[in-house]
């Protein structure tokens, strides 16, 4: 009898105790382990393919030609409080169930405990409303799985919605000739693709920018087939399958009209350039063609003198996927006053506005 009068208080005190151990030790962590993931974001533009993009561009012009290291910054911004960020790094392979990581690389952050890792300059761990959260090192190639670094490839997960970019630079050209892209969540990647310009479109005076036009794509599953037709004539001329996280770099030769197809979500960075220029490119995340829209408003303006060049310094490039022109009608204030207008697009073609000094414009 005192046997089990000893069980059965045992048994009713233990889970008091346990519960305090937790609440003391580790009750942020249980909150995190129930923080799923509702986004999920790869860097795009691996170091190596960036950099060959860059000296595609510069390479054997009057300037200093881009070299490694590449310098890199990764950032995010978070809208609520309470966000749980789970970093994968790409070099010692990708987690099975990343809110739940097995390898000492992956970091939690914003679960309060820095144990399991804390975001760089915010020592707290805690990632609230308006928390900024930059990441930045210099990447040397080629690269080493054995080094891990913040750079492109890397997975990254958030239990409540942020916006996150990437930036890169070259060793040699610095920030005269560099890189910046908004990271879209895989949620908003595709499997279908058009490139609005390229380099068949002719090169006029100041309008030289995209003599050099490159893709880079990024796979989100393992086994994707992706296909590609750069010259857009019609024929995928390019066909490979990519594991997750890996990117493929059509390093120039897109034109007007290329197209990137897969079986599975892809992300299409586009990269473009005037070669030899003193350091004049862009760079932009495409959106797939199911997320096209009919309306648009342009989210700069220009200048009268161009930014001292002579001409205006802003042009939007309206493209046509259809078998026949189309009318794009636009607004604008002049004036603080509303003006209409439009102009015509071909079909399968393209057609620039320039426009017009200190005015916003939308897009029908």
């Amino acid at each position: 009898m005192r046997s089990n009068s000893k069980s059965t208080h045992r048994s009713r005190w233990r889970p008091g105790l346990i519960l305090s151990a937790l609440a003391l030790a580790g009750i942020v962590r249980i909150a995190a382990a129930a923080a799923p993931p509702v986004q999920f974001f790869y860097a795009p533009f691996p170091e190596d393919q960036l950099l060959a993009g860059l000296q595609a561009i510069e390479s054997g012009g009057p300037d200093v030609d881009p070299v490694a290291p590449m310098q890199t910054y990764i950032s995010l911004a978070a809208i609520a409080d309470g966000t749980i960020i789970y970093y994968d790094h790409w070099e010692d392979g990708y987690e099975a169930d990343i809110d739940a990581p097995t390898q000492s690389t992956t970091k939690i952050w914003g679960d309060g405990n820095s144990a399991n890792g804390f975001p760089p300059g915010v020592p707290s761990d805690l990632i609230n409303a308006g928390t900024v959260v930059v990441m930045n090192n210099p990447v040397p190639l080629p690269r080493s799985p054995t080094e891990i670094l913040f750079d492109g490839r890397d997975k990254i997960a958030a239990s409540k919605t942020i916006s996150m970019t990437k930036t890169g630079w070259a060793s040699g050209s610095n920030t005269l000739l560099a890189g910046s892209v908004e990271m879209f969540d895989t949620d908003n990647w595709g499997i279908d693709y058009i490139v609005p310009v390229g380099e068949d479109i002719p090169a006029s005076t100041g309008y030289e920018m995209f003599e050099y036009t490159g893709l880079v794509i990024l796979a989100r599953d393992d086994a994707t087939t992706i296909n590609i037709d750069a010259d857009a004539n019609g024929v995928f001329e390019t066909s490979l399958v990519l594991a997750e996280g890996q990117s493929h770099q059509v390093n120039g030769g897109v034109s007007v009209g290329a197209r990137v197809t897969s079986d599975k979500p892809v992300q299409v960075d586009l990269l473009t350039g005037d070669i030899a220029s003193s350091y004049e490119s862009r760079d932009t995340a495409l959106l797939p063609t199911n997320l096209w829209t009919g309306s648009y408003y342009t989210p700069v303006s220009t200048t009268s003198d161009g930014g001292g060049i002579g001409i205006p310094s802003t042009a939007v490039w309206l493209y046509n996927p259809a078998a026949s022109a189309i009318t794009v009608a636009y607004q604008y204030r002049s004036g603080g006053i509303v003006q209409s207008s439009s102009t015509s697009v071909p079909a399968g073609s393209y057609t620039k506005v320039i426009l017009n000094n200190g005015t916003g414009y939308e897009w029908h």
